[in-house]
């Protein structure tokens, strides 16, 4: 029995290593963004003349298209754990292996 509650410790041990190296990337991702897209509206500023206005979506894009890359990075980490977590997959394995038994098409 120790054995078995050994190993399912090393598991959830393993399964957290990956799960906390998946929230700091998205984390890293995220300050990444932030800095860059700082520094970049700061250079916009810099050499747009005072006459033009630096509020163009010509200066935005790059924020808009990388805002929803970090969208989707967050939804790839957060997510899954909510709707696919380790009792759905358990529930999906069980599903899959009763069709099997019962010789149906999946």
């Amino acid at each position: 029995m120790e054995f078995l509650e050994q190993k399912m410790q090393e598991e959830n041990y393993t399964e957290a290593v990956k799960r906390v190296k998946k929230i700091k990337g998205f984390y890293v991702h995220f300050i990444v963004y932030i800095v860059i897209s700082l520094m970049m509206l700061g250079v916009k500023m810099y050499y747009t003349s005072p006459s033009e206005s630096v509020f163009r979506y010509q200066n935005f894009t790059t924020f808009f298209f990388w805002g929803i890359g970090i969208v989707a990075h967050a939804s790839a980490v957060f997510i899954p754990q909510l709707k696919f977590g380790k009792q759905w997959e358990e529930k999906k394995i069980k599903e899959i292996m009763e069709r099997k038994k019962n010789n149906e098409l999946y």
